[in-house]
C-alpha cells in the first residue's frame, strides 16, 4: 500500500503488524503502531491471535454446548459445560500466548486532527518504513522490522510532544 499525506490509510497491516489511524468525535487522530516480535514463531503468533478472538467466537460455541447438554442436563450442568467450552481454551490460548504477547510492542499517539498531517509523526514514519520494506525482499523487511522494533523500545524517547488540554476549549 502506498502512503502520502492526502490518502494516508486508515489501517496497514503485514507480517511486522499493523499501523491504525482512527478519527475521535473530539477532534483528535489517534495512531495506533502494533509491532510484533521479528523471532517470534508461527505457534505462538496463532495462539496469540486466537487468544484475541476466541472470547467472541467460544462464547457462541458455549452457548451452543450448553444449549445441546440442555436437552440431556440439568440446567446447572449444561451451564457449567457451556462455561467450561467457553473459558478452558481461551484460558489455555492466553497462558500459551503469554509469552508472546509480552514481546509485542505498542505505541499510541493523540494530535490535534487539523495539525496531524503536518505535524511529524514517528508512529507514521515507522508504519511508511515497515510498509515498504514488506514489498521489497524478505531480507529487507526482516532487516528493517527488527531495527523498527529494537527502536520501539525507547519510543517514548522519540516523540515527547505533549497533548495540552487546553488548547481545545
Amino acid at each position: 500500500m502506498r502512503f502520502n499525506d492526502r490518502d494516508f490509510p486508515l489501517r496497514v497491516n503485514g507480517p511486522w503488524g499493523s499501523y491504525e489511524r482512527r478519527f475521535s468525535g473530539h477532534g483528535l487522530v489517534a495512531e495506533h503502531l502494533r509491532i510484533l516480535p521479528p523471532d517470534g514463531d508461527d505457534r505462538s503468533r496463532l495462539a496469540w491471535h486466537l487468544s484475541g478472538i476466541w472470547p467472541y467466537v467460544g462464547f457462541f460455541l458455549g452457548i451452543a454446548a450448553a444449549v445441546a447438554a440442555h436437552h440431556v442436563a440439568s440446567v446447572e450442568v449444561s451451564t457449567a459445560i457451556g462455561a467450561i467450552v467457553w473459558l478452558a481454551p481461551w484460558v489455555w490460548m492466553t497462558w500459551r500466548a503469554r509469552p508472546y504477547a509480552r514481546r509485542v510492542r505498542d505505541q499510541w499517539r493523540l494530535q490535534h486532527a487539523s495539525t496531524w498531517l503536518i505535524e511529524p509523526s514517528a508512529l507514521r514514519d515507522s508504519a511508511r518504513r515497515l510498509d515498504a520494506a514488506g514489498t521489497a525482499s524478505s531480507a529487507t523487511l526482516k532487516l528493517v522490522w527488527c531495527e523498527e522494533y529494537d527502536a520501539s523500545f525507547d519510543a517514548s524517547a522519540r516523540d515527547t510532544k505533549t497533548l495540552h488540554m487546553n488548547y481545545f476549549r
